[in-house]
């Protein structure tokens, strides 16, 4: 995530004199009793679900890039949630039935907000069935999904702070994706699993903290980045086909921070062209096929594979990223003519070796369903001396971001004099004097954090609200051969390779690893906490490392967590104490509602009205457009419905061809100051669109002054498609 400090230092003035808010308290709770079934089946049961999650589409800063002037303006395609569940019998005791859910989303991220009221909602649904220890919530990590979903201040400063309309719409499309999986669980089932290597979709875009790792391990590996693809295959006792889910490295940055349409980016594109395969004429997120291209520990891979270039095109210097002494020019670009084609291609090249892992999957050597989970405290965490390569024990410190952060990445540069790599406080002593009068870190913090220069001490500042995570979920889950380590946020290459190594090392230690079990990370899952950089690559402080929160020995502190974790996973024993559960901060938000909320149209022209119709017949590769008189996207999301119908004539019948979730069509929203709004669709048809006669309708609904809302429809023409 890039966050321009400016911005940061804006609305930090701007909320504060608004108000101030309670930020909550720690509590410790003892840890929750492993949930249990009572079914005696032994083998897998399956359950899958899909749910529409596309929240507002205008008037919302989109998450990821963190720009004030990247404000939602229609709709590319629609982010979905896509659930799983696993049942069968413990390793520990074949008696004991567990369950375990995962859930990939179409957002950037997941944030505790989130986990905490989906969560909720189960347990009022389902009782203990599912709870905080067996339910999986990662997001994908598009950087073009609405923001305003978190409780922390600090990542809703660019979406007019929280958003309640879009985190309801996550919060529920979830908890019904889950829903659906929980009501279509199968009597029993296969998973199948495989691997292979991905090729030109993803690159390092630090390679020079990279570097900086010592010189033997990187020669254990092959890449600077991980092009490995792990895939699991689903299928019920009869062998139907049920969906799968892949995890892969590479950031959700096709569509780059001048993109202000609303798109799940190459993995959600991935997941669009899988779903389509597999389930025929059924519209994009209601088959019964689902398949996750879920995240894996890409915090320093991005998928603009041409790498970043000056504007004239000559190559950045490359320990800072930067052209000219700035990091504005210096942008990486994928392997399209712009960044849509880009997502495409990233997004098929996913899909293509899904396909390929998918039909050559073998089936799990063993039916098994475990999970271990628990909340650490990671601004005070203990690091022992066995962890860290120097052979000194080591602490996590108050969470602080440094000078690097606003530097941005290649992927979305930063502003001002900020630039990657800077480890000294010398390089920008006017903005470290300025925000130690905001953020004063203390001699101690100071330490800590070395060789980091603190820009913004984010964990000790608690004024209007928290800003950034504290207690943090750590979460295991087994599935056969398959261990899925949950991680609150960005892993680095080569700190990702670390911690599944861990992982793995100590469940070999326990005769539970072999050949074949194969050890994911998943990322961005149940919370969020910036990036996790190794030791030698924060020593360098590019973006990564100025974004590693909780210090140098972040890595390490999540090693030996989940090291025991994994012990108490495969042992079947509690975590021990003392028992962490990060503050309830529902009721410290801060939203700044809109003004004048309400819409109008020209005399004559009432909503639904077309005011540039399609003109005339079109060929296949044309862009076929039409402009309607419209009101604002945020009057109904059209959750599980579509804004957009293309429609072709049938035998005298129009049958829907194409909704908005399609990518061959966008949606997009214009307005004036006197709150009149355009809505223009536009569509691509390809060279396998079938000729014939068609239609665009919009469907919209208005808001009047005194709040009352109404539907409309508009049509186009009927046009001929040669």
């Amino acid at each position: 995530m890039t966050m321009k400090f400016a911005i940061l230092l804006f609305a930090f003035v701007a909320i504060l004199s608004i108000t101030t808010v309670d930020a909550g308290t720690k509590r410790r709770i003892p840890v929750h009793t492993q949930i249990e079934d009572a079914s005696n089946n032994l083998g897998f049961r399956i359950g899958r679900g899909i749910y529409d999650i596309t929240g507002p589409t205008t008037d919302v800063g989109l998450m990821g890039y963190a720009m004030f002037d990247q404000i939602g303006a229609g709709l590319m395609s629609r982010l979905r949630a896509r659930a799983f569940i696993f049942e069968g019998p413990s390793r520990v005791d074949n008696k004991t039935i567990n369950r375990v859910v995962f859930v990939s989303t179409d957002s950037c991220m997941i944030f505790r907000s989130v986990k905490q009221q989906v969560v909720a909602k189960l347990q009022t649904m389902y009782g203990k069935l599912y709870g905080e220890e067996n339910v999986i919530l990662s997001g994908e990590h598009t950087h073009s999904g609405p923001a305003g979903f978190s409780y922390y201040l600090l990542y809703d400063l660019s979406s007019r702070g929280f958003q309640p309309e879009n985190f309801q719409v996550i919060v529920d499309g979830i908890v019904n994706a889950i829903k659906k999986a929980h009501d279509s669980m199968t009597k029993g089932g296969r998973v199948l699993i495989n691997k292979g290597e991905l090729l030109e979709a993803n690159i390092n875009r630090s390679p020079t903290a990279y570097t900086a790792n010592p010189s033997e391990e990187k020669a254990k590996y092959k890449y600077d980045v991980d092009k490995e693809m792990t895939l699991i295959r689903l299928e019920d006792e009869k062998g139907k086909e049920l969906g799968a889910i892949s995890w892969f490295a590479v950031h959700g940055t096709s569509m780059n921070n001048t993109n202000l349409l609303i798109s799940p980016d190459n993995k959600g594109y991935a997941a669009y062209l899988f779903e389509k395969s597999k389930n025929g004429n059924a519209m994009p997120g209601h088959g019964e096929w689902v398949g996750a291209f879920a995240q894996a520990n890409e915090g320093d891979v991005s998928p603009n594979t041409r790498g970043p270039k000056c504007p004239d095109g000559t190559p950045c210097e490359t320990v800072h990223s930067t052209c000219g002494g700035r990091t504005e020019g210096c942008i990486a670009s994928g392997p399209g003519k712009d960044d849509f084609e880009s997502m495409q291609i990233i997004g098929d090249k996913q899909f293509q070796k899904a396909k390929e892992l998918y039909e050559s999957a073998k089936q799990v050597s063993s039916v098994s369903v475990d999970y271990s989970f628990r909340f650490i405290d990671m601004q005070n965490t203990t690091v022992d001396a066995k962890w860290n390569a120097d052979g000194k024990p080591g602490k996590t410190c108050i969470a602080a971001l440094g000078d690097s952060f606003a530097g941005g990445t290649t992927d979305g540069p930063g502003d001002f004099t900020f630039t990657q790599g800077v480890n000294t406080t010398t390089a920008n002593p006017y903005w470290n004097l300025l925000t130690s009068f905001i953020f004063p870190p203390n001699h101690e913090e100071i330490k800590c954090q070395e060789p980091k220069p603190i820009l913004l001490n984010v964990g000790r500042f608690r004024i209007p609200a928290q800003w950034v995570s504290d207690i943090l979920p750590i979460q295991i889950a087994r599935i056969g051969d398959l261990v899925i380590v949950a991680v609150p946020g960005e892993f680095t290459t080569m700190s990702g390779r670390r911690l599944r190594n861990t992982v793995m090392d100590t469940l070999k230690s326990l005769g539970a690893a072999d050949e074949n079990t194969h050890v994911v990370i998943a990322g961005l899952s149940n919370d969020y906490s910036h990036y996790i950089a190794t030791k030698e690559e924060y020593s360098f402080q590019r973006y990564e490392g100025a974004s590693t929160i909780f210090g140098p020995h972040t890595l390490a502190a999540y090693q030996q967590e989940f090291s025991k974790l994994a012990v108490h996973m495969t042992k079947g024993t509690k975590p021990e104490g003392p028992y962490f559960y990060p503050a309830d901060l529902s009721g410290s938000t801060i939203h700044l509602p809109f003004t004048f909320d309400f819409d109008l149209h020209p005399l004559g022209s009432p909503y639904g009205t077309v005011l540039r119709d399609v003109a005339g017949n079109k060929s296949r590769g044309d862009v076929i457009s039409v402009v309607f008189q419209g009101s604002n996207l945020r009057r109904n999301y059209r959750i599980q419905d579509t804004f957009v119908r293309i429609e072709r004539k049938d035998n005298g019948t129009w049958k829907t061809v194409r909704t908005d979730a399609d990518f061959d069509n966008k949606l997009k929203f214009s307005n004036n100051a006197l709150r009149e709004s355009q809505i223009t669709v536009e569509w691509y048809p390809d060279q396998d669109t079938p000729v014939g006669d068609y239609r665009i309708t919009f469907f919209g609904t208005s808001k009047s002054i005194g709040g009352d809302l109404t539907d409309y429809v508009g049509t186009s023409s009927t046009f001929r498609l040669n």
